[in-house]
């Protein structure tokens, strides 16, 4: 496979089930490292992005012999390119943008795997697991961030830990962030709750691809802003701790809705699925609303012919950059509704029995 295919089917970390995936769609955990002696790829000239780069692909090219990864420098790329990977979660939006010069991505055929040289800083290297997977996710990433500081030398302050672009990543540099879909919270107005308890416990609530996203389809993102105090295991044992609790608070509120409003529910359910069935456009925020219903549907018991990872997909592959991969055409406006509509009711068909009916 290469990123002229990538776009046929979603991660490893959508297309299957991890632990507590009525609620946890995702994990991510992801650690920032620069080398010493070598300016910050924000203030560093294009000759020595570049020297960072040959050094660091040297080291990831021996480390992973033998792997069927995928190799990717971005200024060979065009910008849809770049926002396929984005979407994909493969790349970060600063990746994605701005100057493109000595920057590369590496990440495994799973794609559990990503990492990106010459982003804001030198290495950023991320794990993404299906499910609640924290300390497994965390447990790769420390393995991998150990071989490549064996092969470099990474900057680090015997006060404040590793030195990173970002003064808010000094410390461990440790991003840990767990993708949730919370329809009843929402629902049920108690979503600020969540927001209050993780801002108390140094968290942070925001949409599905992080800082400046808006949370689509009842998606939202909790991850640590603190990474200076704390270790990488009390981090992760913190953010553990209030994704079980939000986990909780989310299937408590889905028994209300089912107790108190089970007709509404069902009526806004079925409705977003027959649309979803049936509709001839269909803008990427209505796409993502109805295919949350029905996540919650299938949930819930309501739906029992669609698999939940058939839904998972389609959040992905319902996005822009990935339609127009599809169709092997730059489109945009109606033209890019009216084809995800299409695709849409084509991957359900796909999905359904061909006797199956909600």
């Amino acid at each position: 496979m290469d990123l002229t295919q990538l776009h046929r089917q979603a991660g490893h970390w959508l297309r299957n089930r991890g632990p507590d995936a009525d609620v946890v769609i995702s994990t991510r955990v992801r650690l920032a490292r620069n080398l010493v002696r070598s300016p910050f790829p924000t203030r560093a000239s294009q000759e020595q992005k570049d020297e960072v780069r040959e050094q660091l692909s040297q080291v990831l090219a021996e480390l992973r012999h033998g792997k069927r990864d995928l190799w990717i420098n971005l200024p060979e790329t065009s910008d849809a390119d770049r926002e396929l990977l984005r979407e994909r979660h493969l790349i970060s939006r600063e990746h994605a943008e701005g100057d493109q010069h000595g920057r590369t991505v590496v990440f495994s055929k799973s794609e559990i795997l990503s990492v990106m040289i010459n982003e804001e800083d030198h290495l950023r290297i991320q794990v993404v697991r299906a499910g609640l997977q924290l300390k497994r996710a965390f447990r790769v990433v420390g393995l991998i961030d150990e071989r490549i500081g064996r092969k470099v030398e990474y900057a680090f302050h015997d006060r404040f830990g590793y030195l990173t672009s970002c003064p808010t990543n000094t410390g461990t540099a440790l991003r840990a962030g767990v993708m949730l879909h919370l329809p009843a919270l929402m629902s049920l107005r108690h979503i600020e709750k969540v927001m209050q308890a993780a801002q108390k416990m140094g968290m942070v609530v925001r949409g599905a691809y992080g800082e400046g996203s808006k949370p689509h389809g009842h998606f939202f993102q909790i991850s640590n802003q603190v990474t200076l105090g704390k270790s990488e295991d009390q981090l992760i044992e913190d953010l553990t701790r209030l994704v079980r609790k939000v986990v909780e608070y989310e299937r408590q509120m889905r028994k209300v809705m089912l107790k108190e409003q089970r007709s509404k529910s069902e009526d806004r359910i079925l409705r977003s699925f027959g649309i979803l069935k049936s509709a001839r456009m269909v803008t990427l925020e209505e796409g993502m609303s109805h295919l949350s219903d029905l996540r919650l549907g299938i949930v819930l018991g309501m739906i029992s012919d669609v698999p939940i990872e058939a839904v998972n997909e389609l959040f992905v592959l319902i996005q822009p950059a990935h339609l127009q991969r599809v169709l092997g055409l730059e489109i945009e406006g109606e033209e890019l509704d009216r084809q995800r509509a299409e695709f849409i009711r084509s991957r359900l068909t796909q999905a359904q029995p061909s006797n199956g009916s909600a």
